[in-house]
């Protein structure tokens, strides 16, 4: 039997029945045990080939290599997840609370963001729980070197991202031809050109090693144009769009890409923005407890693109069928309410 620390491993405590289940162990590294395929318990096997004696035995075959050729993927639930996860955007918000959800099982987390005070008193909230190590490199990822610093942070640390999230962000409420235009074409370093240039920097080690995921944080507003706030609008549908490109890339290499969709969020992104008082927010709003559940769930999974919460996922479906106008009025009239 398989043994992955103390426990042993068993076909039905690897899921087999998730879309992705690979083992923990890994090769490559020191001190970490010889990377296993799971194998396939009865219960899992599809229902043509459970109950039917006769089904030829190549139809099991196939449905076996076609399992092992999609590539597994250990999940965050029962078996050890990857074990060092880079969070950017940490200090609040999402980030913050990725980062403590992960806590709850042993991890090594490196949190990012520019604010060091508060990644500091994160880091030192989190370090006080079993088994988990945390790292706290301050970079401005809004500026390229802010990526170099963390990618040298890292390497100087001798540390191997398993998991990236991709979460750092911001959004700005108003008329695009009276805003600021350092305010929005940071937006597009934050929101696209980090989230890119990390992705690449991390994801070759991760097919190289055969195993790894990212989560890039997107929005529900990717579905959409976004009058008022046009170019965070536009910055998501990329990360969509980009995430949803990758995933079908890396399929089968033991690596996922997923994109995380929430809709209105409780945190201080919305203060920042300053839309804490559109109707959007007042009326829409949820908390983010629940959408790191869809995301971490969703990650577990190797799913593509998550929408959280149900009356997001509604919404989001209506988009591929209500005309454009209508959405872009709706956009503006649920934006413009502070105006």
């Amino acid at each position: 039997m398989a043994m992955s620390g103390d426990r042993p491993i068993t076909g039905r405590r690897l899921g087999i029945g998730s879309p992705r289940a690979p083992c923990r162990g890994d090769a490559g590294r020191p001190g970490k045990r010889a990377a296993l395929f799971p194998f396939i318990t009865p219960p899992n096997l599809p229902h043509a080939i459970r109950w039917n004696p006769s089904a030829p035995r190549g139809l099991l075959k196939t449905w076996i290599e076609r399992r092992l050729a999609e590539g597994m993927a250990a999940p965050f639930g029962d078996m050890a997840m990857p074990d060092t996860i880079l969070i950017t955007g940490a200090s609040a918000g999402l980030g913050a609370d990725f980062a403590r959800a992960l806590a709850n099982k042993p991890v090594t987390l490196v949190l990012t963001a520019r604010r060091t005070d508060r990644l500091a008193a994160l880091a030192e909230e989190l370090g006080t729980r079993p088994d988990v190590e945390v790292h706290v490199i301050s970079a401005d990822l809004g500026r390229p070197e802010g990526v170099k610093t963390l990618l040298d942070g890292i390497t100087d640390r001798g540390l191997r991202i398993d998991t990236l999230i991709n979460n750092a962000g911001y959004g700005a409420l108003g008329d695009f031809a009276d805003s600021d235009l350092a305010t929005q074409t940071g937006m597009i370093d934050l929101n696209m050109r980090a989230l890119v240039t990390l992705t690449h920097a991390l994801l070759p080690p991760m097919l190289a090693r055969g195993r790894g995921r990212v989560l890039n944080v997107a929005s529900t507003a990717a579905f959409q144009p976004g009058p008022y706030m046009a170019v965070y609008y536009a910055s998501k549908a990329f990360v969509l769009h980009f995430s949803e490109a990758l995933h079908e890339e890396v399929k089968g290499r033991g690596v996922t890409v997923t994109a995380l969709c929430p809709g209105p969020t409780r945190t201080e992104f919305a203060d920042v923005a300053g839309m804490a008082e559109t109707p959007l927010f007042e009326r829409f709003a949820s908390g983010s407890e629940q959408v790191v559940r869809d995301g971490l769930a969703a990650l577990e999974r190797g799913q593509a693109v998550m929408v959280s919460g149900l009356l997001n996922r509604l919404t989001a479906a209506s988009t591929r069928v209500a005309p454009r106008g209508v959405l872009r009025r709706a956009v503006a009239k649920l934006q413009s309410g502070r105006r």
